[in-house]
């Protein structure tokens, strides 16, 4: 994955601006901190110093590494900012098409099941 994801147009690159322009760098933190397996992958993120960008970086790999780019996930950024619901559901439809999220090529199921 590249490190400059902000210019990527991979549905991981989609998923990186998507969650710039959704949350602050605190934000994410929690949001990830209070996943499934949050815990663990809280651990695997930069230090409070990092720069949003970056921070999004590590959310993105780490969310691919513990294959947690579900539909679980993207109902859950809907239930944080309803309001973008379009948006998000537009990025969970290039991931549900069967595009490469962290090496490895899922289908998501509408009930979060990888088919």
């Amino acid at each position: 994955m590249p490190s400059n994801q902000s210019s990527d147009d991979t549905p991981q690159g989609q998923l990186h601006r998507l969650l710039l322009r959704m949350f602050s760098s605190d934000e994410l933190r929690r949001f990830i901190r209070f996943a499934p397996d949050g815990e663990a992958m809280s651990l695997e993120l930069p230090g409070p110093t990092a720069s949003p960008a970056v921070v999004a970086t590590a959310v993105v790999t780490t969310l691919a590494e513990h294959e947690a780019i579900d539909a679980a996930l993207f109902d859950r950024l809907v239930a944080e900012r309803p309001r973008r619901d379009r948006e998000i559901r537009e990025i969970q439809a290039l991931f549900a098409a069967g595009t490469e999220a962290g090496g490895k090529v899922i289908h998501l199921a509408h009930n979060g099941d990888r088919r």
